[in-house]
């Protein structure tokens, strides 16, 4: 089985695992290539191995790789493999790398050609869509083309292969932009993209992109629930530990649904205890383990403390002096557990 995630890579793993689903995939190519976005097949879209053995047993591994069937004007569909690399941060080798990875790609069809049955068709390799997307919160700085890498002498450039990867920098896009496009992925792209901004504009930003992630059909559940979790753990992971509770509160503020409310109580829930056990690991290491466990708690306790008040109303001195003193972690998951099924403060603070 495959180990979970630490929460600090799950905000990038959960952007790259959102490009599975084909409509997500298609709104990412309309930024970036929206003179061809229309004419793939993405209801036949399919990831392919991502992995790459290379005769000296090194490896490499594409971001993301996908073969999409694209259709032409001579009634057929062409296949094109769409190479996509997700960024946070500038690389000047960008070029060179997606280019092997096309070449390692097109080396796997090749041996593929060969150990198949005769007869054979002639070799055709199937063209590659190099698609850089990249999240840094500056421009692409760097270099862009394989030739931008070439040392002199010059006069052997024109030799190299002319291999230009397409950019889409979500910087250049506003929050607002993203969110007035229309399209679901991209509502969750808004919270990303203003990550850094004050808190009062990520605040306006994040209910907004939630408010209309909830209007999804019950019928893209899936979805719904992948791109909510992505906002979540992209908010809970990118801002101050001090508006976690606020994040929760907005959270829940726009579910009407009882059950979607449940699964974003959950996904907090899981972010709260993936905290506090890493919190706990890290405190080993410097010998703070308790500092740090104790501050993961009082994350969940000021969750529930800001939640409650929604729910439940203001809670009196003595309940909230309950709360604080409750130091089990175990028992304030318990609790988020039951938070919808309860009717008062008294009722939720007597789970044990």
């Amino acid at each position: 089985m495959a180990a979970t995630p630490a929460l600090h890579t799950m905000p990038d793993r959960a952007l790259r695992d959102s490009l599975r689903h084909p409509e997500h995939l298609r709104s990412l190519l309309r930024q970036a290539a929206p003179a061809l976005a229309e004419s793939f097949d993405y209801a036949r879209m399919k990831p392919i191995e991502r992995a790459f053995a290379l005769d000296d047993w090194r490896g490499r591994e594409a971001d993301l790789l996908f073969e999409v069937p694209f259709r032409t004007n001579v009634d057929r569909a062409a296949l094109v493999c769409v190479l996509i690399e997700h960024q946070s941060d500038p690389d000047p080798l960008m070029s060179l790398r997606m280019l092997l990875d096309a070449a390692l790609y097109w080396e796997r069809q090749w041996r593929d050609h060969q150990q198949a049955s005769p007869p054979r068709s002639p070799l055709r390799l199937c063209p590659v869509l190099p698609i850089v997307f990249y999240t840094g919160g500056k421009g692409w700085r760097s270099f862009k083309t394989l030739r931008d890498l070439l040392d002199e002498p010059a006069a052997f450039h024109y030799l190299t292969p002319d291999w230009r990867p397409i950019f889409w920098n979500l910087n250049d896009s506003t929050p607002q932009q993203l969110i007035d496009a229309g399209e679901d992925w991209l509502l969750a792209l808004a919270v990303i993209r203003a990550a850094d901004a004050d808190t009062g504009t990520f605040e306006r930003v994040y209910e907004q992109a939630l408010r209309q992630l909830n209007q999804m059909s019950p019928e893209d559940e899936v979805r719904w629930y992948d791109l909510v979790r992505m906002t979540l753990t992209w908010g809970y992971q990118r801002r101050p530990t001090s508006e976690r509770p606020r994040l929760a509160e907005l959270a829940a503020r726009t579910i009407q649904k009882p059950q979607r409310k449940q699964k974003v109580m959950s996904m907090t829930q899981t972010i709260a205890e993936s905290l506090i056990a890493e919190g706990e690991a890290k405190g080993k290491v410097e010998g703070k383990v308790e500092g740090k466990r104790e501050g993961a708690l009082e994350s969940l306790r000021q969750t529930l403390l800001v939640m409650g008040r929604q729910r439940l109303g203001k809670p009196g001195r003595r309940q909230q002096t309950t709360l604080a003193a409750i130091s089990d972690g175990e028992r304030l998951a318990r609790m988020r557990d039951a938070f919808l099924s309860v009717q008062s403060w008294q009722e939720l603070l007597a789970i044990t």
